[in-house]
C-alpha cells in the first residue's frame, strides 16, 4: 500500500501536492486506486491501510469460494466415477444373468454411494455458488465484489476439472 503525490512538492508557489491511496495486491497483481484525493499524506496512508484490509478480506473470501468450488467439482467427479462403476456392474449382470444374485448388492451399494456423493456436491453448489457474472471480463475496469466471487468460483471449478 502506498500514499503518493501526483505532483512533486517544491518550494515554489505551486499548489500543494495531492495524495492518493494505492493498494497493490501481491496475489492477483491488481492495483486498487482510491479515487478520492487527500491533502494530507497521513490521511491517504490511512485510506491505503483500510483499502489493503478490504483487498485482503476479498482475497480470503475468494480463496474460500475457490476451495468450495474445487471440493464440489471433485465430489461430483468421484460420484460420477462410482456411478459409472455401478453401471459397469449392471452391464455385466445383463450380459451374464447368472451373476445377478452375487453382483446385485454390489450394484445397489455403488449406486447409493454415487447418489450420496452427487447430493453432497449439489449441496455445496446450492450453499456456496455465487451468481455468475452479468458482464464479461474487462481488464480496463476493477471487478465488483460479486464479479470477484463469480471469477473465484469459475477458477476453482476449472482448476478441479483439470486435475
Amino acid at each position: 500500500m502506498y500514499a503518493y503525490a501526483d505532483e512533486p512538492d517544491d518550494e515554489d508557489d505551486d499548489p500543494p501536492a495531492t495524495y492518493y491511496a494505492l493498494v497493490e495486491s501481491n496475489d492477483t497483481d491488481c492495483h486498487y486506486l482510491d479515487p478520492d484525493a487527500y491533502d494530507d499524506p497521513v490521511a491517504a496512508a490511512h485510506a491505503a491501510d483500510r483499502m489493503a484490509e478490504l483487498v485482503a478480506e476479498l482475497e480470503r473470501e475468494c480463496d474460500a469460494i475457490r476451495n468450495r468450488a474445487i471440493e464440489a467439482r471433485s465430489e461430483l467427479t468421484e460420484a460420477n466415477r462410482i456411478r459409472r462403476e455401478a453401471l459397469d456392474v449392471l452391464r455385466h449382470v445383463r450380459a451374464c444373468p447368472a451373476d445377478a444374485q452375487s453382483l446385485g448388492p454390489a450394484f445397489a451399494r455403488l449406486w447409493r454411494q454415487g447418489l450420496a456423493g452427487r447430493r453432497r456436491a449439489f449441496d455445496i453448489l446450492d450453499e456456496h455458488r455465487p451468481p455468475p457474472r452479468d458482464r464479461p471480463f474487462d481488464p480496463e475496469r476493477t471487478p465488483t465484489r460479486d464479479e470477484c466471487h463469480a471469477d473465484a468460483w469459475r477458477d476453482g471449478w476449472d482448476c478441479a476439472a483439470a486435475d
